[in-house]
């Protein structure tokens, strides 16, 4: 049930973002990259789901549930079409030019849904191991990692190469 409402409001989080933010403050070569990367997120959710159906036909492998296959193959494009824009400078607008803040925000909000997932998982609230609750904060805290060292470690080699020129 937590990780319903965490869920919920990341992507309620996510969507004001995109909501206000203005189509107008991006140029060609950053649409052209989120269009690259949305492909790539595409492609992703498309061999996974290969993966996983190829995996489904042999006895020997435990059966994964569709709602599992489902999140994860849906999870891994979007976290790659992110990951390709922020690597490829087309995730913020030109005008934004402290990003940091952001970054700091992904890392908080991974480590205290990797730190609640290991909780959910070795059933330390008293109620038993809870593994659905825990890979679903699991793969959230993951993403949110991801996300936000990819835009620390962008900042920081854009930040090293000013420094060479």
């Amino acid at each position: 049930m937590v990780a319903n409402v965490f869920v919920i409001l990341f992507f309620a989080m996510v969507g004001l973002v995109l909501f206000l933010q203005k189509d107008d403050e991006y140029d060609e070569r950053q649409t052209a990259i989120m269009d690259r990367g949305g492909r790539y997120g595409l492609l992703t959710v498309l061999l996974l789901n290969a993966v996983f159906y190829i995996l489904s036909v042999f006895d020997g492998i435990p059966e994964l549930s569709v709602r599992f296959t489902s999140t994860m193959s849906i999870w891994s494009g979007i976290l790659v079409a992110t990951l390709y824009a922020i690597w490829n400078h087309a995730y913020f607008s030109l005008k934004s030019k402290k990003t940091s803040g952001f970054a700091f925000l992904m890392i908080v909000t991974g480590i205290v849904n990797v730190v609640i997932s290991v909780i959910d998982h070795l059933g330390l609230w008293g109620r038993g191991p809870e593994i659905v609750e825990g890979i679903k904060f699991g793969i959230v805290g993951f993403s949110c990692l991801c996300m936000g060292a990819t835009i620390i470690l962008r900042n920081h080699l854009d930040n090293a190469k000013e420094g060479d020129d």
